[in-house]
């Protein structure tokens, strides 16, 4: 399984030799870490009056009419599975498929580590003029280039502009869809190229669902069934990247490297309080990463089982290997499961601003629920209001609209506020938070009893990991060498086994297939990652007073 990523944005006057800069990591942006990021770029259909794309866009700056969009930027996600000679010239097809010879622009690749993966964030960063360059005028010098066209004299004007791909929001451009087509070939055919049996689709969510859903794969479906990740801004994601990065909360032992939790919990705040949109798509993607996770558990599981299937009473040391791997995942998905269960309940049991939240909310008849939600009504709309005026696309219409969000997201967090104070002070709201108080105690003692057990569970997770990895890497060693198929039979059978019960097979397991591996040295390839078995389990649930 392969999921990419397209994202479309325009450029406007003053922003084009900018962003020329940064995606070739020139000018401010040349920083040896930057640098380091930049795998390859290369300009494309220049004029000759250009000698590389940072004149060509500085000219765009200069002479596009005010307002004028200057470049087209188009962000795609590269296999991370390919090398970069093989993502370059994945690059060099896209631009030939969706830019063609006659619009003007540059291309480059980053790569770096991904934050919500274990894996390289390998990305393509397309930028191109909306100018088609006529081959039989003249070329037009950069003051003429960039003028508006007339249609009625094309030899007076700037070239024409390709409006083919303009995004409209509650209108669909059926140009986009045949560009996410053109895309999924180009990164398809580079799969092709090497030996790899993955397929990407350019069709939407939902239409993937629905194909998966014929097939009969309800698997499939049921990845497919969510929303797509929202997109922000690069200025948003290196303000949030920076605060990760500070705090230092990135698990790379985990399979999902940044989930929420109790210890991490109040860099998330500061996330949100920063910047709310940012801090949403960043959850959106870490949601996303865990239901991958299961999928290719799902998957992984499948396969495990159609080796049982087969007729012959032997198999190889790669499908062994396979075997094992989808174990593997099955005891990541049940780490990550178990450790999510624990920081939920520290999240719920033992912060003290959570219970005072919930506690004040049923206190005061939800009032407090649409405080808080009034509140992020009015940060979301000052962060936008923030965005568009450090852009220079704050116009007058914009302003007032954002401005009338936060006057009455304001007076309406006031209004509850009076509210609630009025509330609280009432002999029936001290009744109902000794209530909720009893009723938190007794809940808690249940819920500590199931974290505890399933943190200590976590311990036999990485012993069992452990012992997986070191098979996977002997399987993979041996590839050739055939295994009796009664080895794997097992532990592949159910879908969830006793984890006492497959600690002790997977034990076994090693010992039986000690003697059919001859090839002991470690394999150049990464370990699985291993769960992280460590959790602090705490539990606090007395609440001295309520919001007052």
């Amino acid at each position: 399984m392969a999921t990419y990523f397209v994202k479309l944005s325009n450029g406007y006057k003053g922003q084009a030799a900018d962003k020329c800069d940064y995606i070739t990591r020139n000018g401010k942006y040349q920083s040896e870490t930057l640098r380091q990021e930049l795998v390859a770029s290369e300009n494309f259909n220049l004029p000759s009056w250009a000698p590389d794309g940072k004149t060509f866009f500085t000219a765009a700056d200069k002479f596009e009419r005010t307002n004028g969009t200057t470049f087209k930027q188009f962000i795609i996600m590269l296999p991370c599975e390919l090398n970069d000679d093989e993502n370059i010239k994945i690059a060099q097809d896209i631009k030939d498929k969706i830019i063609g010879n006659n619009k003007a622009g540059i291309w480059a690749i980053h790569s770096k580590q991904a934050v919500t993966a274990n894996v390289q964030n390998v990305h393509l960063h397309l930028m191109n003029s909306e100018r088609i360059q006529d081959a039989t005028l003249k070329e037009k010098p950069p003051e003429q280039y960039f003028k508006r066209y007339n249609p009625s004299n094309p030899e007076q004007g700037g070239y024409k502009k390709d409006r083919k791909n303009l995004c409209r929001k509650r209108a669909k451009n059926p140009e986009i869809d045949k560009i996410r087509a053109l895309i999924a070939d180009a990164i398809n055919a580079g799969y092709e190229r090497n030996g790899f049996d993955i397929h990407v689709s350019g069709t939407t969510l939902e239409m993937q669902k629905e194909e998966a859903l014929k097939a009969g794969d309800k698997d499939r479906a049921e990845f497919f069934d969510r929303a797509p990740v929202k997109t922000i801004s690069t200025k948003q994601w290196k303000k949030i990247q920076k605060i990760i990065e500070d705090d230092n909360i990135i698990d790379r032992t985990q399979p999902v490297p940044i989930i929420p939790s109790e210890t991490n919990w109040p860099t998330f705040e500061k996330l949100i309080s920063t910047d709310f949109s940012a801090a949403e798509v960043l959850l959106e993607r870490v949601s996303l990463q865990v239901k991958k996770l299961k999928y290719q558990f799902k998957l992984s599981q499948k396969n495990a089982k159609k080796l049982l299937e087969k007729i012959d009473e032997l198999i190889s040391g790669k499908e062994f290997s396979e075997a094992i791997e989808s174990i593997a995942f099955m005891v990541q998905n049940k780490s990550a499961n178990n450790s999510a269960y624990v920081n939920l309940f520290n999240k719920i049991y033992a912060d003290k601003t959570t219970q005072n939240i919930m506690i004040n909310n049923i206190i005061n008849r939800g009032r407090t629920k649409k405080y808080q939600q009034a509140k992020l009504d009015y940060q979301r709309a000052k962060a936008k209001k923030s965005t568009l005026a450090a852009a220079n696309r704050l116009d007058d219409k914009t302003k007032k609209r954002l401005e009338l969000i936060m006057q009455a997201s304001s007076k309406y967090m006031q209004k509850l506020a009076d509210e609630i104070k009025e509330i609280n002070q009432t002999p029936a709201a001290k009744k109902r938070y000794q209530y909720v108080i009893n009723r938190l105690k007794k809940s808690a003692v249940k819920a500590r009893t199931k974290a505890i057990a399933k943190n200590n569970q976590n311990k036999d997770l990485k012993e069992i990991l452990q012992e997986l990895n070191k098979l996977s890497k002997l399987a993979k060693l041996n590839q050739g060498q055939k295994l009796p198929k009664e080895f794997i039979k097992e532990i592949t059978e159910k879908e969830y086994p006793d984890i006492t019960r497959l600690k002790k097979i997977v034990k076994e397991l090693d010992e039986k297939s000690a003697s059919y591996f001859p090839v002991k040295q470690e394999p150049v390839s990464p370990k699985m990652q291993e769960p992280q078995s460590k959790v602090k389990v705490k539990v606090k649930v007395k609440v001295n007073d309520y919001q007052r």
